[in-house]
């Protein structure tokens, strides 16, 4: 029994991870059912349909997931909600609190941590940046895998009074504590609508890279803090530094990969430099099954992959 490459990329246009190869096992032993080095002529009706009602359990399939800013509240309201009794509303009232407490302390323990430089601070704290600034999704949308991993080693806290104007022509702010509004040189600070577009924790301004002409007009550039502001900052100019130590690393990677292949030996460092550069780097997860068209080096950790066409 064969399996086309095709049938692996989706199964009612879903993404599939890989194969469940225990599943697959126990398919292929169906009693009745013809394999490919099997005398038997046909499989009998019987384990044909077995078979049909049983081959999509070997695919492995991504859990949905919804996802959602921590920093935000649910404003949706449910149709006729019961009224709680006040040991229930109490109970509730408690568990938010809670949640809310959980999260500032989240909060507390990262500035706390980036008000250190960033050769100060230790592994675990660098990790539990990380870790934390992993659900601003302004950050997710714009920085990748590996610079969201190291984006620790660059960032620094900015603590702002009221009434302070911040300038962020020269990089990207994300607001931990406080909030401020878009201001323009135009208006004064009596102007700012304090209640119109405020942007607050979890909020962002600025840019990672000095923003081109069309977009200059777009990117919020200049703020009012509307209240004392803990503000992260990102500067282009360690964003630009940031991004070719990834380089890098990932070149690295592959020349390592390339004279670890006894195919490659020989080869003089001009070639290995270029077949370096047509590498890319995947990640695929575990018990992954699929085909590719392309040369395939394993990495010594994890489940990293770099491919080049053959």
């Amino acid at each position: 029994m064969q399996l086309h490459p095709s049938s692996l990329q989706r199964k009612d246009d879903q993404q599939i991870l890989g194969i469940d190869y225990s599943n697959l096992k126990a398919l292929c032993r169906i009693h009745g059912l013809r394999l490919r080095d099997s005398n038997r002529y046909q499989s009998t009706e019987e384990a044909h349909n077995n078979f049909m009602n049983s081959y999509r359990n070997i695919f492995i399939l991504p859990k949905k997931m919804v996802a959602q800013n921590p920093f935000q509240t649910d404003s949706k309201v449910a149709p006729g909600p019961e009224k709680l009794k006040a040991s229930e509303s109490q109970e509730v009232n408690r568990n938010q609190g809670h949640g809310r407490q959980t999260q500032e302390t989240l909060i507390n323990q990262m500035i706390k941590a980036l008000k250190k430089f960033p050769i100060e601070r230790s592994q675990l704290e660098h990790h539990s940046i990380h870790k934390m600034l992993k659900v601003f999704p302004c950050l997710t949308a714009h920085l990748s895998r590996h610079e969201l991993q190291q984006i620790s080693t660059i960032a620094i806290i900015e603590t702002w009074d009221r009434a302070q104007i911040i300038f962020g022509h020269n990089g990207f702010y994300l607001i931990l504590k406080g909030s401020v509004a878009p201001y323009t040189q135009e208006r004064s600070k009596e102007a700012v609508d304090p209640k119109g577009s405020v942007i607050g924790v979890g909020g962002s301004f600025g840019s990672f890279e000095p923003p081109a002409g069309t977009e200059a007009g777009i990117t919020i550039q200049c703020t009012l803090t509307q209240e004392t502001c803990e503000i992260l900052k990102i500067s282009h100019s360690g964003y630009a530094k940031l991004k070719k130590e990834i380089l890098a690393q990932n070149y690295a990677l592959k020349e390592s990969l390339i004279q670890g292949c006894h195919f490659y030996l020989q080869w003089p460092k001009l070639s290995i430099d270029r077949l370096a550069n047509i590498i890319q780097m995947k990640n695929l997860p575990a018990k992954h099954a699929s085909t590719y068209p392309y040369s395939i080096f394993r990495c010594s950790r994890g489940d990293r992959r770099a491919y080049g066409e053959r």
